[in-house]
This record gives structure tokens, sequence and C-alpha cells, in this order.
């Protein structure tokens, strides 16, 4: 009974304590709330919107780190010492989670260096889509059959990076064959005749079409048509649907590989 008795007095003497420390709880929750909506609406305006996702996980914990700190202050510990455990025990988990501190200097580095933004068009090791947001861990692709892709930091900082997205213009590359039989300044004109037709092809710079090759059994050229980055897939598609119809028309031929069977007699003994 001595014993539930001290228990008892201990308890009832550390509850102003514990209700100083729930109520402070709920006030830093409060006030963490107010400054994470006061902190996103500024970043909103004034940071891209690949920055958003990695600021509001960086300030969220570092307030959260706040707030413990202040809990226990109002429990009466040490927060002296809280903190030097605190640090001590980043360092031990930094030295387990070299990976993932790998992730979270490589978001700072992409984000710092704006190499990527949000809503650009990329390519990272052979994943291709568009970007949505880069967090502390990861940068999050949706591609174009709507699959959602998320790609760590470290391996994006550590590959190369094609940025579709980054210049105003891209050239549209395409090859086609003819037959020798062909007539190639007639062949040349119907191309640069579909570049002046398709719409989004740019006159400055000017369409190019040339023989690249001799192949076995065609020759082989080259048409190169600068576009708008956004107008890319449409001019791609234009010109190479015209080509054929084109090609029809005046009596291009257009080689494909054909196999003949000969059948020969059998020979009589």
């Amino acid at each position: 009974m001595d014993i539930l008795l001290q228990l008892w007095n201990s308890f009832v003497g550390f509850l102003p304590q514990l209700l100083a420390a729930i109520v402070a709880f709920f006030v830093c929750w409060v006030i963490k709330i107010i400054v994470m909506k006061l902190v996103m609406k500024a970043v909103k305006k004034k940071f891209d919107p690949l920055m958003h996702m990695f600021i509001k996980s960086a300030i969220s914990i570092l307030l959260w780190t706040v707030i413990i700190v202040v809990v226990m202050g109002v429990l009466g510990l040490n927060t002296a010492s809280i903190i030097t455990a605190l640090g001590a025990a980043g360092v031990a988990i930094g030295l387990a989670l070299q990976g993932s501190l790998s992730n979270i200097a490589s978001g700072v580095l992409l984000i710092v260096s704006k190499v990527i933004k949000g809503g650009d068009y990329v390519s990272i090791n052979g994943i291709e889509g568009s970007v949505v947001s880069t967090d502390l861990m990861f940068t999050h692709l949706n591609t174009v059959d709507n699959k959602h892709v998320a790609v760590p930091n470290s391996g994006i900082t550590a590959n190369n990076i094609i940025n579709y997205s980054f210049n105003e213009t891209r050239r549209v590359d395409l090859e086609f064959t003819v037959s020798y039989q062909d007539d190639v300044t007639k062949v040349k004109d119907i191309l640069n005749r579909i570049c002046a037709t398709t719409d989004g092809v740019l006159n400055d710079p000017a369409p190019f079409v040339k023989v690249l090759s001799y192949d076995d059994s065609a020759v082989r050229m080259v048409v190169r048509a600068w576009t708008k980055r956004d107008d890319y897939w449409d001019v791609y598609f234009g010109i190479t649907e015209k080509v054929k119809s084109e090609f029809d028309n005046n009596g291009i031929t257009i080689p494909y590989n054909q196999i003949d069977v000969h059948f020969f007699p059998p020979v009589e003994k």
C-alpha cells in the first residue's frame, strides 16, 4: 500500500507537467499547421512546383523535431541532453542510411541546379515521363501510358538526363527508303514539298532532305525538320503518313524484303 501510495503521489505531482505538456503539444501542433500553410503559400508564389514537395517535407521534419524538444522540455527533461542524444542518433542513423542521405543530397542538387522542373518531359535511365515533383527521396514521373514512376534522386544525378522540354524547338529526324530505279531528285522534291505543307514544320531552320546511304536493296533518304517542342509528335506522324500517300501518287517505290521461291522438277535417275 505504501508503494501504491507513493506512486499515486508521484503521479499527482507529475500531473500538472503532463497536462502542460499535452497543452504545449496541441498548441505547437496548431502553430505547425499555420506555419506550414504560410510557408507553402509563399513557396508556391516564389518557387518552381518541383520544389514544393521537397520544401514541405524538409520543413515538416524540422517542425516536428522542435515540437518534440519543446514537449520534453515542458515535461522537465534536460533538453540539452535530448538535443545531444538526437545529434548522436542522427549521426548513427546517417551512417546506417548513407544511401538515403545520398538521395536527399541529390534532391537538393536537382532543385538548386534546376536541371529539371515540374512538367518537363524527361528521360532518366531509359524511363520517360513528365516530372510531377521531387521530395526528399524520390523524383516522381508520370509516363505517357499513365504509370507513376518514383526514381531515386541519387540515380538521377549519377546518370545522364535527357530533358525534352528544356529548349523551345526540337528536330524531327526521319528516314525513308526508295528503289534504285527511282529518281532521287524527284524524291527529294516530294519530301521537301511534304515538309512545306505539314503544319508545325518551321521554315527557319529550313528542312533538310538528303541521301543518307546506299543500302543493299534501297537508297536511304533522311529528313530533318525543326518544330516547336509541343508540335513534335504531330509533325513526326504527319510527315510519316504523307510520305506513303505521296510516294504512291508519284510512282515512288518503297522497297521491302521479298523471298523468291523457285520450284525445280525432280531430276530423273
